[in-house]
């Protein structure tokens, strides 16, 4: 997972393809920056466009532990940085997606590297 994190900062940073290049890898990418959690959804299938929430004031993560745990960092404090997700699109996903038909394997995206 941290591979892949690595390979997005390194094509949004290094590259200069800007964040746009990688929404046709996962259909809904998000992040959290201090006590913000913001969930995008281009397709808009969930919110409109997108949405932001306090998750320690609202302490989201004992409402929504799997939202949370691949971030694997206290949730109970505001983050000092900015750490995104980018869950990778499933067969059932790539189905309705207005962006990209293509599944991507973790294995491809450690192969791109």
């Amino acid at each position: 997972m941290h591979i892949i994190i690595i390979f997005f900062f390194f094509m949004i940073l290094v590259m200069r393809v800007g964040f746009n290049s990688i929404i046709i890898l996962p259909d809904s990418p998000s992040f959290i920056a201090g006590d913000k959690y913001v969930i995008l959804d281009p397709h808009e299938w969930y919110f409109n466009g997108g949405v932001k929430f306090d998750f320690v004031e609202e302490r989201l993560a004992e409402e929504y532990p799997d939202q949370f745990c691949p971030f694997r960092i206290p949730c109970d404090e505001p983050f000092k940085g900015t750490i995104f997700r980018y869950p990778l699109c499933t067969s059932e996903d790539s189905i309705d997606s207005d962006i990209s038909k293509k599944i991507y394997k973790p294995e491809e995206i450690l192969n791109i590297l």
